[in-house]
């Protein structure tokens, strides 16, 4: 992983809503963005604008189920960057 991959992922984790959905995704294993909107007490725009700067930086993935979208976390990213710290 290059240094501009590297400060990509760290700006995405730097915000501390999306660091918070993060947490959320580590503990439960898969949310929708409804479930993350209530867990994390946000509107389900300001959710779906941080899940798509996750998803873009690949921390998170998305799995589409009928019309709803499903969220986990991408753990091969994340041990990745670990790695390198």
């Amino acid at each position: 992983m290059d240094v501009s991959e590297r400060a990509k992922l760290h700006a995405a984790l730097a915000d501390p809503l999306r660091l918070r959905l993060v947490d959320h995704l580590m503990s439960k294993g898969e949310a929708c963005g409804k479930e993350l909107a209530a867990a994390l007490g946000a509107s389900v725009a300001l959710v779906s604008h941080h899940t798509k700067i996750l998803e873009d930086c690949g921390i998170i993935v998305r799995r589409r189920e009928g019309q709803f979208s499903r969220f986990s976390l991408n753990r091969a990213t994340l041990a990745a960057l670990r790695e390198e710290e």
